[in-house]
Formats: C-alpha cells, structure tokens, sequence
C-alpha cells in the first residue's frame, strides 16, 4: 500500500522492477521472478530484509490458493 502522507519530492527508499512471467507447461505453470535493483548493495539490504523468505511465503500461499481451484 502506497502512503498517501509520503513526500513526494523523495526518492523511495527501495526502488526496484520487478518482472513475473507465467508460463504454462502442460498441466503445470512455471512462474519467474527477476528482480533488478539500483546497485548490489541495495539488493543486498534487501535481501539481508527478507525480501527471499517474503516472496517464499506469498508463492506458497500462492499454490496454496491454486491447488484448491483443481
């Protein structure tokens, strides 16, 4: 959630791109995740955040969803 109060003249303190691609391999799905920061450091702090254990948790919330809708 964006906060609305943020100052807008500031650069956010973690900026990144993310890019997800979906693809279908037969009755499966294959999910990429990249993401590309400002510098390895910034990833590094990142990740030092739990940026792999959060994206983790959410895919496997994720299949959990899914894995009801078959």
């Amino acid at each position: 959630m964006i906060n609305p109060n943020r100052d807008k003249t500031k650069k956010p303190f973690l900026e990144m791109l993310q890019t997800v691609v979906f693809e279908r391999l037969g009755d499966k799905t294959r999910i990429t995740i990249r993401t590309r920061f400002e510098s390895a450091a910034i990833r590094d702090a990142a990740v030092r955040m739990g940026m792999n254990e959060g994206w983790s948790q959410s895919l496997e919330s994720l299949a959990g969803c899914v894995s009801h809708m078959t």
